[in-house]
């Protein structure tokens, strides 16, 4: 018997700190994406065209993401470019990479105009 409500609060308490551990990733999150609110996109803008000739003009959002299974929320940013003349495949993963590294995130959605 006492080892049964051991049981339960364990269970009850292990059932809490998951769900302060959900709530803590989210503010984390949405700390993350206040942070990236103001986006230096003028100076990437600049580096991009002089390292990319072939970008006519970009943009870059950070777009909150639910994942339905897991029930949680991420800040995901993707960046919107159109281009000039079609970049080669081989540039836009070099692009992709430096604009991660540039952003400071691990994972960017590009989108191609």
């Amino acid at each position: 018997m006492k080892s049964d409500i051991l049981k339960t609060i364990y269970n009850e308490n292990k059932a809490n700190l998951e769900i302060k551990n959900q709530k803590i990733k989210e503010l984390n999150n949405r700390i993350k994406s206040l942070s990236q609110d103001t986006i230096p996109l003028k100076q990437i803008g600049k580096e991009a065209s002089i390292n990319y000739p072939e970008i006519e003009s970009i943009g870059i959002s950070f777009v909150p993401k639910y994942n339905i299974e897991t029930q949680t929320i991420d800040t995901i940013p993707n960046a919107i470019l159109k281009l000039k003349t079609k970049m080669q495949s081989n540039q836009l993963r070099k692009f992709n990479k430096w604009l991660k590294t540039r952003l400071n995130v691990e994972d960017i959605n590009i989108v191609i105009q």
